[in-house]
């Protein structure tokens, strides 16, 4: 993998600036976090006297479930027990500054999802250092990979650079990888998982090289850009504008997505016919090469295991529906029952509710 090329430091300078091991605070969360704890352990480990000291600090685990009774923790808590790393919880701001007595040299920051307070970093000699997803200063913000996906881009990568105290995505930028290749068939865990891996190469260059000590920064190509967190929304398929391969590509960034289907009842009290829209969610959705008998957007039949819909470009189909206060169910099921469900409604999908 090639990086955004820098001078090597020197032995001599490594030595006069790291003359005691680095005390690493890792603050982290989801999946895309655990290459780069993984590959700071890794240098721990290879390199005697680079890191003495990395402990997770990490989210509490959140209620889930019906009457939120369960909790889910996140993945790198796993990670930290595999490797034996002490793992310490915070939430606040408050908690997180409280951690000043630990006397950690270094923070690093992946994915942890709440801004590292100035007091905290202040208090460290070498500040922290950030991975994101993205060439910034393109994509700040939340959602870099969904947005990159998408939007239907070519092409993405990671960037660290040294925390900000007051902003997210605002540090100088210390390290790039190249522009990599997001492929027809991506989806965001097959994305998040090489970034991540990249991300983590990218960290222990910074680390190792000790860029992060007198740093020059590098300037992005890319203009300046943000992602807010992806609205539910989003999963809504809009059969007028949206292609075979944008339906496609949603699901694959976002999962399940949902559209609408009119159900027509006789009421039983005056004997007249009522028409209401329901929601219908799609899972298994990916693009059909075939041609069909389809000649409205957001018309469906189905065909062997799959219901085929209709898009403004091409054809969808999806191997399991669940119609509003129904089960999940397969694309067989879901027709043979549609008119006792849906009264004499036609066979389309609608954009609006």
């Amino acid at each position: 993998m090639l990086f955004t090329c820098r001078q090597p430091r020197s032995r001599l300078y490594l030595f006069v600036r790291h003359s005691s091991a680095l005390r690493i605070a890792f603050f982290g969360s989801d999946k895309f976090s655990i290459e780069s704890l993984r590959h700071m352990v890794k240098l721990k480990e290879t390199l005697p006297g680079l890191i003495d000291v990395i402990d997770v600090i990490t989210r509490r685990p959140k209620p889930f479930g019906r009457g939120l009774k369960q909790l889910r923790d996140v993945p790198i808590t796993q990670v930290a027990e595999e490797y034996n790393l002490r793992l310490l919880r915070a939430d606040t701001s408050a908690e997180i500054n409280a951690l000043v007595t630990e006397n950690y040299s270094l923070a690093i920051a992946v994915s942890y999802g709440k801004l590292i307070p100035a007091r905290f970093l202040q208090a460290l000699p070498f500040g922290g250092l950030n991975v994101h997803p993205s060439l910034l200063p393109a994509y700040s913000g939340a959602s870099p990979l969904q947005y990159a996906l998408l939007n239907m881009d070519p092409s993405t990568g990671v960037t660290v650079q040294n925390l900000h105290p007051t902003r997210f995505d605002a540090g100088e930028i210390l390290l790039q990888s190249p522009e990599l290749a997001i492929s027809e068939n991506e989806t965001y865990d097959s994305l998040c998982d090489r970034l991540a891996m990249v991300g983590g190469q990218l960290l222990a260059t910074v680390v190792r090289e000790s860029l992060y000590i007198d740093p020059k920064p590098i300037t992005g190509l890319l203009p300046y850009s943000y992602t807010s967190k992806i609205d539910k929304g989003r999963a809504r398929i809009r059969w007028e504008v949206m292609s075979a391969r944008e339906i496609a590509r949603y699901y694959n960034t976002l999962g399940p997505l949902y559209t609408y289907k009119e159900c027509c009842k006789l009421d039983k009290k005056t004997r007249e016919m009522t028409s209401e829209v329901k929601r219908v969610t799609l899972k298994g959705v990916k693009v059909e090469s075939r041609e069909f008998s389809l000649s409205q957007v957001g018309e469906f039949i189905l065909e062997g295991s799959r219901l085929v819909i209709k898009a403004r470009d091409g054809y969808v189909s999806a191997e399991t529906l669940t119609l509003q206060t129904y089960r999940e169910e397969s694309a067989a099921s879901f027709v043979s029952g549609l008119r006792k469900k849906t009264g004499d409604s036609r066979h389309v999908f609608l954009s609006e509710e």
